[in-house]
């Protein structure tokens, strides 16, 4: 099969994710538009394998957003019947992944793979802990002080969480050796990957513990991450920076941890 029948493959598949996303209301046009763009362009300048990894992903933390979803939409994690994720979203957990990405297609340095590949793991880390974490029957603790913690407060983790999103890496890795030639053995890309996820999810939850807006919806007796919650009540402002919302956090910890860890490895794989 010649390369531009497989490369037309990949789009009419990112389409069709495209158009299931959107049909399922996990994402809005808008966040749509924006993931297409960003697909179509690594495809071109990057390389399927990277596109393909990028899929994967998109897939894994579909499934687990939908996984009991009718509890999280119980819980009041969740608002029925809407949207579940939008552009903002995209951008901030896909920016980061597109520029490394990008930047390793233009210069072909191998530190950038690490890099595409390490923004990749933070947000397939975060994301499946986030969202398998909040359906544990244990209750999660704020990172800053381990006291235990309402499910849904921005800053809070569970045990259950955390091991998920590691292992959630673990396996990744495993396709990523396969696809990606690296000139490292698999356990030290497991190693890497695991340990600077895991870097990137805990500062996510230290933000939001710390520098996010958190509000309170007193009728709902829930704390929310957005001024006005589900319900469509106005929630009660609580703490942090009102103009650092989950967005700032998600793309401040995967682009942050991200750098630090091209300057990590940059020494070490000299």
């Amino acid at each position: 099969m010649s390369s531009i029948i497989i490369d037309i493959i990949l789009i009419a598949i990112i389409l069709m994710l495209s158009y299931f996303a959107y049909r399922k209301k996990y994402l809005t046009l808008g966040g749509i538009i924006i993931a297409i763009a960003f697909g179509i362009i690594l495809l071109i300048i990057t390389g399927r394998e990277y596109l393909i990894l990028l899929l994967i992903a998109f897939f894994i933390t579909n499934t687990a957003t939908r996984y009991k979803i009718r509890l999280k939409i119980k819980l009041g994690l969740i608002k029925p019947n809407s949207y579940i994720r939008d552009y903002k979203n995209v951008l901030a957990n896909g920016l980061p992944i597109f520029i490394f990405g990008l930047l390793e297609g233009i210069y072909k340095y191998e530190i950038f793979i690490y890099g595409y590949l390490i923004a990749l793991t933070i947000f397939l880390s975060d994301t499946i802990s986030s969202e398998i974490g909040v359906i544990s029957k244990k209750n999660p603790r704020l990172i800053t002080s381990f006291e235990i913690s309402p499910t849904g407060r921005p800053g809070a983790i569970s045990l259950l969480g955390t091991i998920s999103g590691i292992l959630s890496v673990v396996l990744f890795s495993i396709i990523i050796y396969f696809m990606i030639p690296l000139n490292i053995s698999l356990f030290s890309l497991i190693l890497i990957l695991t340990l600077f996820s895991t870097l990137g999810n805990l500062l996510d939850s230290f933000l939001g513990a710390t520098i996010q807006a958190i509000y309170y919806c007193e009728k709902c007796n829930q704390y929310s991450e957005e001024k006005i919650h589900i319900c469509y009540n106005e929630c009660r402002y609580v703490s942090g920076i009102k103009y650092v919302n989950n967005h700032v956090v998600n793309f401040v910890s995967i682009l942050s941890v991200t750098i630090l860890s091209i300057i990590f490895l940059s020494l070490i794989l000299q």
